[in-house]
């Protein structure tokens, strides 16, 4: 289906950051906007504004005149946070709803999907004092459920969308060797690698999101398999092991 939609922009400005909530989405922006052709735009509402209104009558409602409006009005939103770079970051993580409509209209737009452990991801989810859009949270039953629908998801756009149209970026790894993932991402988003992106933790661009604080921070390796802390009261979180590969 989304290879029978509309043809789109063939800007290649977006770089889209998505994945769960606490998925170190924010660290990931962080890095990739040190980068000194890059702005971030942080989490913007473009998407869960606007995509919901087109799906609703898809595919009919996927018109040209609709990709060419909702190209142009993002295209514009992006270019008000930058007139120069050459990249733009958009790190709404709930993006991953709406893969298949982004690449649609924007074709080259680089998509980053930030996986961390699940339990680990869920947990944090659960400790952090979200807004009601985020009622799935409050039971660890819903809340592993959630998981496994975006799991689901996730392995479904994978699987319809051009081989390279998503850049797979595990926390632990990043973690573990910031340096060599951050050059992969790099060469991933079609710029050279900065040293000066290892000092991300010294921009001084504001940061809104609930990672606020671990943004200014050097990468540390604490927050790995804090689950096992809690493990005998995760109850139904313990099967998502399974994902954790």
């Amino acid at each position: 289906a989304v290879a029978s939609l509309p043809a789109g922009n063939d800007s290649d400005l977006p770089v889209l950051i998505v994945g769960l909530p606490r998925s170190v989405t924010t660290l990931t922006e962080q890095i990739v906007s040190s980068h000194s052709q890059v702005a971030g735009a942080g989490e913007m509402d473009f998407w869960p504004r606007l995509a919901p209104q087109v799906l609703r009558n898809f595919p009919a409602g996927c018109t040209p005149a609709i990709f060419s409006q909702l190209a142009e009005g993002y295209w514009g939103l992006l270019r008000q946070e930058s007139q120069t770079a050459l990249r733009v970051t958009d790190k709404m993580p709930g993006n991953f709803n709406y893969l298949g409509l982004i690449h649609a209209v924007f074709p080259k737009a680089r998509i980053i999907h930030v996986r961390r452990h699940p339990i680990d991801t869920c947990l944090s989810i659960y400790f952090q004092q979200f807004k009601d859009s985020h009622a799935y949270k409050w039971d660890l039953e819903s809340l592993a459920s959630y998981y496994e629908q975006y799991h689901c998801l996730m392995a479904h756009w994978r699987s319809v969308l051009p081989a390279g149209s998503i850049f797979e970026l595990k926390y632990e790894e990043l973690v573990e060797d910031t340096e060599g993932v951050s050059k992969r991402l790099m060469d991933f988003i079609g710029l050279d690698w900065e040293p000066g992106q290892l000092e991300f933790h010294m921009q001084d661009r504001a940061v809104f999101t609930a990672s606020k604080w671990q943004a200014k921070q050097p990468i540390y390796k604490t927050s790995k398999e804090r689950w096992r802390q809690y493990e005998k009261h995760l109850g139904p979180l313990l099967r998502l092991q399974e994902y954790a590969s």
